[in-house]
């Protein structure tokens, strides 16, 4: 390890950094967590950011998980911050002194953010760290063994966030769990998970973010949301085990940039349209001119057209070698 590695704060860290490399869920998998780091630093990427669920366990078998992560980033030359989810050492993360940048240093390359607290990202000067989520298998845990009941967003948590809000714009969310706009798919109805994604809703609205990253649910989804009639781009993305769907690699100017449809447009035009949760759906849109409408619009010519491409020997093909008729 070079001399200085050990020095500097996250900021310090990070500053000038390129790109940074978003990890979903490692559940105290070692063995996950050094092939992503070896994965962003051959890509020139040495900042991370673990979005929960991150490992912190009591016993040997956490302190090996914390050492295994640090050996890698320490010679990768990476730093790591993480965010703590519903599936980690509540407890012990709850006696951890934040230093004066409000971060806890867990190694030399290795920081957590607590709740409600503000750090700088490559391109974003403030992201705001919203850990936390319930676990459905609350009742296979045991209480103070597998499940501690800090796991879930309190209303002091809340004021914390609100108050970091406050105190300037927040350019990213990070946070274990999502808010409602983001559409996750099908999921089991569970009122306490309802509830928990309300208040991320609640932060999200106060913060208009333009990033927001999340992970939790095992699952990778993409979307344009809008909050507070403000566009964001939320990721989430999902757990060990899952490959490329649990890591996601951001240019600095593009986590400085407000989200568009940009890169991810795949056609010229397109037709935009709100769900009632507010999520935008962009449709690809043709353009037709006023005599193409005028055609479509005969019911009888469009039959033609519809048996047409059902049996194509009914077309005829045009001989253009022939003389042209009178």
């Amino acid at each position: 390890m070079a001399a200085g590695d050990q020095e500097g704060t996250w900021a310090q860290r990070v500053d000038g950094a390129e790109r940074v490399c978003f990890v979903g869920d490692s559940h105290g998998d070692g063995a996950f967590l050094v092939s992503v780091v070896r994965w962003a630093a051959e890509r020139s990427c040495r900042t991370l950011v673990q979005l929960g669920d991150f490992g912190f366990w009591p016993g040997p078998a956490g302190v090996r998980f914390l050492d295994a992560v640090e050996r890698e980033l320490a010679r990768a030359g990476s730093v790591m911050v993480c965010i703590d989810g519903n599936h980690d050492w509540h407890d012990w993360l709850a006696t951890r002194c934040p230093g004066p940048d409000g971060l806890n240093r867990i190694r030399p390359h290795l920081w957590h953010a607590p709740r409600g607290g503000v750090l700088p990202l490559p391109g974003a000067s403030r992201a705001l760290a919203v850990g936390g989520a319930p676990s459905i298998d609350r009742s296979a845990r045991v209480e103070g063994v597998s499940w501690w009941a800090g796991e879930t967003i309190s209303h002091a948590d809340v004021e914390r966030c609100f108050q970091a809000i406050d105190e300037g714009p927040v350019d990213v969310v990070l946070s274990h769990d999502a808010p409602l706009e983001v559409p996750l798919g099908p999921l089991t109805p569970w009122p306490a998970g309802d509830a928990h994604l309300r208040i991320l809703s609640a932060i999200g609205a106060r913060a208009t973010p333009r990033h927001w990253f999340a992970g939790h649910y095992h699952r990778r989804v993409s979307a344009t949301i809008e909050l507070r009639s403000t566009p964001c781009a939320a990721e989430v993305l999902s757990c060990n085990g899952q490959g490329d769907r649990a890591r996601l690699l951001i240019e600095a100017g593009d986590l400085a940039a407000a989200p568009t449809l940009g890169k991810l447009a795949e056609h010229d035009r397109y037709l935009v349209h709100r769900e009632p949760d507010g999520t935008l759906i962009w449709e690809p849109a043709e353009v037709l001119s006023a005599t193409e409408l005028r055609l479509l619009a005969d019911e009888g010519l469009r039959k033609v057209i519809a048996a047409n491409r059902a049996d194509p020997s009914r077309l005829a093909r045009r001989d253009r070698t022939a003389a042209p008729r009178d």
